[in-house]
């Protein structure tokens, strides 16, 4: 059978071709560090690569919500502890102005006191996170929660819950939702005509100030004010230490499938190197045969 010079002229540009294709992919490799470049390489690997990449984005946006957890959490930790102790401080005026052997002077030397923590207590109330966020305001972190007046106001017994009864939540794992924000009538009260920590420092601040003391429960509605405080600080407790551990098993879970990565995708390097120059020397001899086909032609031996 004869073979025309110009198919033998093409099947030398393929061999050039194919080598070239090869060396090109190999290159590829060593610049990359990935043994698969391209889903056709390998299609099972590839689904497999594709479905970790997912995971470890999924696990790592896990942990950069429970950082941010974190933040918010720290800030309301902070904060409850100081409440519980200008609470602890209001109680012990409030034991001491109860003793039958204080005047009227004593007493209302107690109340200006009792006032001032109930306005520090306002103003931690509405304390915000380094985001802007405020803390006791339920899941509407935008609005300041309270409203419990300011300056001689705060003598008026003016107090308005301004926030909302939801909770504010993140996912810190998969099905792991955790509360970051409660509303603040679970910290400080009931204020729709109820109970709450900024009418029970009022009353008791009013009663020292009129000398007659007519309430018979004014230590143990600000012993349910403080036992409400002190419940919400251990919840947040809890809560830094679920989203701790949560983030040591995100950690360890990435871990394991970057590993699983590169046990699928991670070159070894030795065997592409000496395959690179395999193919190297693979694309020279095309190229030597190819020029070798070029020169059989009979007409180049014509005179």
């Amino acid at each position: 059978m004869r073979i025309a010079t110009v198919t033998m002229q093409q099947q030398g540009v393929n061999a050039i071709l194919d080598k070239q294709v090869k060396l090109t992919n190999t290159e590829l490799q060593l610049a990359t560090g990935r043994r698969i470049l391209r889903p056709s390489d390998d299609p099972a690997n590839s689904s497999l690569i594709l479905n970790l990449k997912q995971s470890i984005g999924i696990s790592e946006q896990h942990i950069r919500n429970s950082e941010m957890a974190l933040t918010s959490l720290a800030f309301a930790e902070t904060t409850t502890e100081s409440i519980v102790n200008n609470l602890q401080r209001a109680r012990e005026l409030t034991v001491q102005g109860l003793n039958d052997t204080n005047d009227t002077q004593n007493r209302a030397a107690l109340a200006m006191e009792i006032r001032q923590i109930r306005e520090a207590i306002g103003v931690q109330a509405n304390t915000q996170d380094a985001q802007g966020e405020y803390i006791f305001a339920g899941s509407n972190t935008t609005t300041q929660p309270f409203d419990v007046g300011d300056g001689e106001n705060f003598r008026e017994g003016t107090f308005t819950y301004l926030g909302n009864a939801s909770t504010k939540q993140v996912q810190i794992g998969v099905g792991q939702r955790l509360t970051v924000r409660d509303p603040g009538t679970d910290v400080f009260g009931d204020f729709s005509g109820g109970e709450n920590i900024f009418k029970t420092l009022d009353t008791i601040a009013d009663e020292f100030e009129s000398g007659t003391i007519t309430s018979t429960d004014l230590l143990d509605n600000l012993d349910a004010g403080l036992e409400r405080v002190l419940t919400a600080g251990a919840k947040i407790g809890a809560r830094i230490n679920m989203v701790e551990r949560h983030t040591e098993v995100e950690e360890s879970f990435i871990v394991k499938m970057k590993e699983t990565l590169a046990d699928v995708n991670d070159l070894d390097y030795a065997q592409t190197i000496a395959q690179f120059n395999l193919d190297r020397v693979g694309m020279e001899a095309a190229q030597q045969a190819y020029i070798k086909i070029q020169g059989l032609s009979l007409f180049d031996h014509l005179r």
